[in-house]
């Protein structure tokens, strides 16, 4: 007689973390639940699913830590951590963007040389996301090109822009990411195109968006070149201007907040922020 072989295969559920518990800003427990999912892991793509997630924890921690020294040491053990993801699974983008978040938030514990140095190193985790793993879909990925296109000094803002559209359009149904819509609205407000303006770069910009000999990151910098009406305004790049879509971006995200189920504490935080931009200009 044969006896039967039964083989179990472990599946991990984030529900809860992802959901109830980082939303609800319980670290802690959320850390706690992961390490235990980390021993019952049997491949290295659960691990990698695993250790992201610690990732991720961390640099939430970090954001609500007193000190420097505190922040760096959290920051840190969050590098720690998505390195073991990207080791685990190197086709997981999400190592190398908590990689990158991590190391972008560590930096600015350390003076400007430091921070200057620690940009090279974030590109290439994004670089890695948007054209080694051609996730273009990826909304974090563009959204930290956009913040690093507005930040740096010698970096394209109209560029960045165009990132920033492309980040907001990628969200997850059902998800908010106020800071994603925020920034969007804020770098059109401050850029202040008239829409003339905008239909004529628009226009130069097709050819280069629409060029497949490009990278990723080269054609969405011309983005304003292929997209069509968006979904704030309801109409084309050239129909509206600058300021025009920032207010509409900000009541898009309005409706959003509004309607959404469960609003993480960052995500509140957040949309009360770009409120606040909104008044300003009132």
């Amino acid at each position: 007689m044969f006896k039967s072989l039964i083989i179990t295969i472990v599946v991990l559920n984030f529900a809860n973390v992802d959901g109830k518990l980082t939303a609800a800003g319980d670290y802690a427990a959320a850390r706690k639940e992961l390490l235990e999912m980390l021993s019952q892991a049997e491949n290295n793509a659960q691990k990698a699913e695993v250790y992201w997630r610690l990732s991720r924890n961390q640099l939430l921690i970090g954001l609500e830590e007193k000190t420097e020294e505190a922040k760096r040491k959290t920051y840190n053990k969050g590098i720690e951590y998505a390195n073991k993801a990207i080791e685990a699974d190197p086709k997981n983008p999400e190592g190398y963007m908590w990689h990158s978040a991590n190391v972008g938030k560590e930096c600015q514990t350390h003076g400007m040389m430091e921070q200057a140095k620690a940009v090279g190193t974030v590109i290439a985790d994004i670089e890695t996301i948007l054209v080694k793993l051609n996730q273009t879909d990826h909304s974090a990925a563009w959204h930290a090109m956009a913040e690093i296109y507005y930040n740096h000094p010698f970096k394209s803002t109209d560029e960045g822009i165009n990132f920033a559209r492309k980040s907001a359009l990628c969200v997850p149904e059902g998800e908010l990411h106020s800071s994603i819509f925020g920034l969007l609205a804020k770098m059109l407000y401050e850029r202040n195109w008239t829409a003339s303006k905008r239909a004529l770069v628009a226009s130069r910009n097709r050819d280069k968006f629409n060029d497949s000999s490009k990278t990723n990151i080269e054609r969405f910098a011309a983005f304003d070149g292929g997209i069509g009406k968006t979904p704030w305004t309801g109409k084309t790049i050239g129909e509206v201007s600058d300021r025009e879509e920032a207010a509409a971006v900000l009541n898009y995200l309005e409706k959003l907040y509004k309607s959404a189920d469960n609003v993480s504490d960052k995500d509140k935080k957040d949309y009360l922020e770009a409120i606040k931009i909104t008044n300003k200009w009132k």
